[in-house]
C-alpha cells in the first residue's frame, strides 16, 4: 500500500485506487486495515477521524502537555469511546447532543482541577434559563420564577450526571489525580413516582373500538403488535427488518449493541411475533 497521509499512529493509504485506514493494534499485535469507501482524500480524512474515535486508546485523547490535569474535553472523548461500544446508536446520540449543546460551550476547556466550580456555574445557568438548547423545536414547559423557559430539573440532573460519570471514570483509570466533582444540588428533581403523568391508559372498550376501526389488514397487524407487546411510542414506527427474527419468531426492539441490565440480559422485548405479522411482507 502507498502511504498518503499519517495521522499520529494512523495512516491513510491507497491500494488499487481505494483508500484505507491502517493502524497498529497493540492488543491483537498486528496491523489492522479498514477500507474507507471514500472517493476523495477529504472524504477519507472525515471517515478516518470517525473510525479513529472507536479504536483510539483512552490515553491517546490526553495531550502530553496536559499531565495529570487534562481538560474535560480530553476526558469526554475517552468516555464517549467506552459508551460507543456499550450503547445502541439511538442512546449514544443523547451523549452526542449533550456534548454539542452543553459540554463544548461551557465545559470543554475546563481542567479537572476546576470542574467543581464549572459544574456549579453550569447548573446555575440552566436553572436561570440562560443555558438551554437554542432550537425552535425544543418546547421547554418548565419556567423560571420570572417566566423564562428553562430545562426541567430532571434533565439538568441527567446532563450533570454524565459529566460527573466521565470525570469519575478518568480518575479510576488514573488519567487524572483530581477527584471527580460532587453533583451540585439541583432544586426540583423528582422521583419517578412523583412526576406528572404523561397520559392515561386506554380502556378495554376503547381498545375494542380501535381494533374494529381498522379495515386494512396491515394496519390491524401494526395495532395488534403495538397493543400486544407494550412497546414504547415510536418503537413500532422505527422498527426495521433487521429487528424481526423470523427464524426465531421474535422481535428485538433493543437494537444491536444494547443490553438491558438486571431484568433482561439476552431476551428481546417482544418474545413472540403475531403470526399474521411474521407472515406479512415487508
Amino acid at each position: 500500500m502507498k502511504t498518503i497521509e499519517k495521522i499520529g499512529r494512523f495512516t491513510i493509504a491507497e491500494n488499487r485506487r481505494a483508500l484505507y485506514l491502517r493502524w497498529w493494534d497493540s492488543h491483537a499485535k498486528k496491523t489492522q486495515t479498514k477500507c474507507l469507501h471514500a472517493a476523495t482524500l477529504e472524504q477519507a480524512r472525515t471517515l478516518a477521524k470517525e473510525r479513529m474515535k472507536v479504536v483510539l486508546d483512552r490515553t491517546e485523547t490526553i495531550r502530553p502537555d496536559s499531565g495529570d490535569d487534562p481538560t474535560f474535553g480530553e476526558i469526554w472523548l475517552g468516555f464517549e469511546q467506552d459508551k460507543r461500544k456499550q450503547l445502541a446508536a439511538e442512546r449514544f446520540r443523547l451523549l452526542e447532543n449533550r456534548r454539542e449543546l452543553y459540554f463544548k460551550p461551557h465545559l470543554w476547556n475546563v481542567r479537572m482541577s476546576k470542574m467543581g466550580p464549572a459544574l456549579r456555574a453550569l447548573v446555575k445557568g440552566m436553572e436561570e434559563g440562560r443555558v438551554r438548547p437554542e432550537n425552535a423545536k425544543s418546547k421547554l414547559k418548565t419556567l423560571t420564577p420570572d417566566g423564562k423557559p428553562r430545562l426541567h430539573p430532571n434533565t439538568i440532573a441527567d446532563i450533570i450526571g454524565s459529566a460527573v460519570e466521565a470525570c469519575a471514570l478518568a480518575k479510576s483509570d488514573s488519567l487524572t489525580t483530581h477527584n471527580p466533582p460532587k453533583i451540585p444540588f439541583i432544586a426540583g428533581v423528582t422521583a419517578p413516582e412523583d412526576r406528572d403523568p404523561k397520559g392515561r391508559y386506554i380502556s378495554f372498550e376503547e381498545l375494542g373500538l380501535l381494533i374494529d376501526a381498522c379495515k386494512r389488514p396491515h394496519v390491524l397487524d401494526l395495532l395488534l403488535l403495538d397493543i400486544g407487546c407494550g412497546g414504547r411510542i415510536g418503537a413500532v414506527a422505527d422498527m426495521t427488518g433487521a429487528k424481526v427474527r423470523l427464524d426465531l419468531g421474535v422481535i428485538d426492539l433493543l437494537g444491536e449493541g444494547f443490553v438491558e441490565t438486571n431484568r433482561r440480559k439476552k431476551t428481546p422485548i417482544i418474545q413472540q411475533c403475531p403470526n399474521s405479522w411474521c407472515n406479512s411482507r415487508w
